[in-house]
């Protein structure tokens, strides 16, 4: 899977995720406002410098993305993971 943030337009970000069902499907997990993008960026550089891990950034949760928690993460190696979490009803 591969995740990347596309610029939709002046004032929004969509967070993409390639290959979460196959190969060539593309999903929206994630839409940033500029007030949201320019927060992650500032959390980015926070966990740049930060001595405390794991530092974590949650995403805001799409509209009609199913029930889930994304955050970008930076771990023990210096590396910028996003994880999902996917809740299902068990009703």
């Amino acid at each position: 899977m591969t995740a990347f943030i596309h610029k939709v337009d002046l004032i929004s970000y969509d967070l993409l995720a390639q290959g979460l069902n196959g190969e060539f499907s593309m999903h929206v997990l994630s839409t940033l406002f500029a007030k949201d993008f320019d927060l992650m960026i500032e959390y980015m550089e926070q966990m740049r410098v930060s001595k405390r891990l794991p530092f974590y950034y949650h995403f805001p949760r799409f509209k009609t993305a199913p029930e889930m928690e994304v955050k970008l993460v930076k771990n023990v190696t210096k590396e910028y993971q996003i994880i999902l979490n996917f809740w299902r009803d068990n009703s």
